[in-house]
């Protein structure tokens, strides 16, 4: 700093020059910063929004699962299911918040969640067909 300050005495154009190289860094470092920031946020937002939107397809899901399962029972066409379809359908039923991971899970790892999710599809097949044919 002192030597700064002898500088600005003789030559006050070279430290006041010096000095707004260093402001002008620090700017430069505050703006990057910022950019930096505003980055992040919008990452960890879209992260969010996805996640968000992904649990949310999957309890629509769910609760169309649930419906159909219902409309099976309510219609007495549940029994004509084969076993492990009438065992898919009283998990869903019964865990509707779940995805299917968890829903797998509590199958006693005897389905992984590809598996559970194509008895839920056949479930729901069944249930269209047949009200399809109905109507």
């Amino acid at each position: 700093m002192q030597n700064c300050f002898e500088a600005r005495e003789r030559r006050g154009s070279v430290c006041q020059s010096a000095g707004l190289r260093a402001g002008a860094a620090r700017a430069a470092l505050a703006i990057m910063e910022a950019k930096v920031e505003k980055d992040l946020k919008n990452k960890i937002n879209r992260r969010v929004n996805c996640e968000a939107a992904n649990y949310l397809k999957s309890l629509d899901a769910a609760l169309d699962q649930v419906e159909a399962i219902n409309r099976l029972e309510r219609d007495g066409r549940l029994d004509k299911l084969p076993e492990s379809l009438r065992e898919t359908a009283r998990l869903r039923r019964e865990n509707p918040e779940l995805s299917l991971v968890e829903l797998a899970k509590l199958s006693g790892g005897t389905l992984s969640r590809s598996g559970l999710n194509y008895r839920l599809k056949k479930i729901m097949d069944f249930e269209k067909k047949d009200y399809n044919n109905e109507q």
